[in-house]
């Protein structure tokens, strides 16, 4: 038997499903056991943290080029195991809270994974062109979505671990250097 419950503002409870059998209108048998584990549901709410990177060398800094990739490691917690969900990322320019355009569109990408366990990781890639983005620093949005409805998301403009900045030139150190004009 499918039940089908908005658990929606149940996160951290357990629900224990009874069942009462009858004939006739007479009950011939119950089964109300709140221990039976059997029965019970625990109810979890999906939470998702990130952090983006440069694919090159795994800091949060990437060369102005064409052939920018920014990696954005997303852990998460409370997935349904053999459910399938998706994965979406956006990146925004920090400064304007807007979306960064690249070429002419949003820098976008997204993934379908069905997790084994209720909690892990997936890997988000953007692969854009940053030679027009010197000196902008970016932010990574995502979102998690099961059955085409959003269950998860983070967007936080001010999360260090979500944002990388994109460096004009390798200074005479060797290091990325923002542009300083």
């Amino acid at each position: 038997m499918a039940v089908t419950v908005d658990t929606s503002k149940l996160s951290g409870d357990e629900l224990v499903m009874y069942e009462v059998l009858t004939l006739d209108g007479k009950v011939i048998a119950t089964h109300e056991d709140p221990n039976d584990e059997g029965q019970t549901v625990h109810v979890t709410e999906p939470k998702i943290g990130t952090t983006a990177t440069d694919k090159t060398d795994g800091d949060h800094k990437i060369l102005a080029s064409r052939s920018a990739v920014i990696v954005d490691e997303v852990a998460y917690t409370g997935l349904v195991p053999g459910e399938e969900y998706v994965m979406k990322g956006v990146i925004m320019d920090k400064d304007t809270g807007k979306p960064v355009i690249a070429g002419d569109r949003e820098v976008r990408a997204e993934m379908r994974f069905t997790p084994n366990s209720p909690n892990g990781t997936v890997s988000l890639e953007f692969q854009f062109d940053a030679s027009a983005l010197g000196g902008k620093k970016l932010v990574v949005f995502e979102e998690l979505f099961k059955n085409g409805e959003p269950v998860a998301e983070h967007k936080d403009i001010d999360d260090a671990a979500q944002t990388v900045e994109v460096v004009n030139a390798l200074g005479p150190d060797g290091a990325a250097h923002a542009d300083s004009g």
